[in-house]
């Protein structure tokens, strides 16, 4: 499996630039002291913890799922992976 972000940043830009704000104001509402981990965020190297993805969802007007769409994706993939594996595990060990 393809290793890349955890989700899109490009989503995060594209909230913020459609909410009409810039880095320096997300940082101001987040209550950040500086503006490089946002952009760390919206370039892929790092992700924001829950509370920020709260507050940036509120600020953005947007869901944290529109936001973290790729992340829930590949969330959701693993755990049906996960079911499948458990299910093949029982039917193995169910007695003729």
């Amino acid at each position: 499996m393809e290793k890349g972000p955890r989700y899109s940043p490009y989503e995060l830009r594209i909230a913020r630039l459609e909410a009409g704000l810039t880095l320096d104001e997300v940082k101001d509402a987040l209550g950040l002291k500086s503006k490089g981990r946002i952009s760390e965020w919206e370039n892929g190297l790092r992700y924001p913890g829950l509370k920020n993805l709260y507050k940036l969802s509120a600020l953005y007007k947007t869901s944290e799922a529109q936001l973290f769409y790729d992340l829930r994706q590949e969330a959701v993939k693993e755990i049906e992976d996960w079911f499948k594996k458990v299910e093949r595990k029982k039917k193995r060990k169910k007695p003729p």
